[in-house]
């Protein structure tokens, strides 16, 4: 009687803890919100160029220009279901920020300056 008493514990044991797991893979990431920002403007590069990042559970993406220099700025991203764009501001240093909302969780993004090429920071994944 103890031995399949303790065989049923440790299959709803066994089969809880694959619930368990299938549920996190299944669910969205962490839904912290993410800014990264990118220098090297001004005099000797020492002002920072702008910002961006994600917020409102990983499905809004910013890009904030807060340098006039003409350049602009903007934020690469790329969603869990594998799409990808970018949002920009190139209105220098005055409000508002560019912002988009892709229909969709993002899984990483990038912030550039908007130069040709791009100068841009190291992906963030989410």
């Amino acid at each position: 009687m103890k031995g399949r008493k303790q065989k049923r514990i440790a299959a709803l044991s066994g089969t809880l803890a694959v619930l368990a797991s299938v549920g996190l893979w299944l669910a969205p990431g962490a839904s912290a919100d993410s800014d990264s920002r990118l220098g090297g403007c001004g005099f000797l590069g020492r002002k920072i160029c702008g910002h961006g990042g994600v917020n409102g559970n990983n499905q809004r993406v910013y890009a904030c220009d807060t340098y006039e220099n003409g350049e602009g700025f903007l934020t690469r991203y790329w969603t869990i279901d594998g799409r990808s764009g970018y949002v920009g501001d190139s209105n220098g240093a005055i409000d508002p920020c560019g912002e988009v909302w892709p229909g969709g969780y993002i899984s990483k993004y990038q912030v550039c300056r908007n130069t040709k090429p791009w100068i841009c920071r190291p992906e963030v994944d989410l």
